[in-house]
């Protein structure tokens, strides 16, 4: 059997009853334990993977936001009036905040953290939908944004290592200071018929006897790939002698 979402009952309600989209001490029990599911479900995966906001912290976004969201529907109830959506907007802008503390720029030059905040804010909008009692969109969103974080990630990875484009972190050794060791490097690329479009001294590392660059380049694409590949470009940087360290930035 199909089931059509109507103007105001979602498809799961219309399965087992008009009980879970009203206020009662059932539909607040589910509601709430939903909220812990869905919102522990993802943060597993945050913190199996040790980010920043993990299992309790999306548990207690999502409870939250559905306990908000929950509150309005029974104020524009009981009240007869009001904006039903205004503080579940008010939640949405401030999850926001809470996920951009949660976005950090390392010592090399890499930005971390927004999946995590975005991770955060979907939370939110879980919530939200649970609270409304539209536990369809909760749910399959839940199931999107697994999809999203466990399988996505490979994907993009096939994506990385496919492009030309790439950022080396780059650590020059200093024991010879006559030589201008980053000219000489960029001769190297230069000589490899690899373009270079931006390097930024990383200035974490002033206090080391290293000199550290993030040095973003493309590869030139020739008819022997091998000799234009990721992982070969920073194979050879490794090989140089006044080369301490070479990786590539994701």
């Amino acid at each position: 059997m199909i089931f059509v979402i109507s103007r105001d009952i979602d498809p799961l309600v219309q399965l087992f009853g008009h009980w879970l989209s009203e206020i009662n001490i059932i539909s607040i029990v589910v509601r709430i334990l939903l909220a812990v599911l869905l919102g522990g479900i993802i943060g597993i995966e945050r913190a199996f993977k040790k980010h920043e906001a993990g299992f309790r912290t999306n548990i207690l976004v999502c409870v939250g936001a559905t306990m908000t969201t929950f509150c309005n529907q029974f104020i524009y109830e009981y009240f007869g009036g009001g904006d039903v959506a205004r503080l579940g907007a008010g939640v949405i802008s401030g999850v926001g905040f809470l996920g951009a503390g949660t976005i950090l720029l390392t010592s090399r030059n890499q930005i971390r953290g927004l999946t995590t905040a975005a991770g955060l804010w979907t939370c939110a909008c879980l919530g939200i939908g649970i609270g409304l009692g539209f536990y369809t969109v909760a749910i399959v969103g839940c199931l999107a944004i697994m999809l999203a974080l466990f399988l996505l990630p490979r994907i993009e990875s096939i994506i990385n290592n496919k492009t030309p484009y790439l950022t080396l972190h780059v650590e020059f050794e200093t024991n010879d200071e006559k030589k201008d060791l980053l000219k000489e490097f960029m001769s190297f690329l230069r000589n490899n018929n690899i373009r270079i479009y931006a390097v930024e001294k990383n200035m974490a590392f002033t206090t080391t006897e290293l000199m550290v660059y993030s040095i973003s380049i493309r590869l030139n694409v020739k008819k022997d790939k091998e000799k234009t590949t990721q992982d070969r470009i920073v194979e050879d940087v490794r090989k140089l002698d006044y080369v301490f360290h070479c990786e590539k930035i994701n």
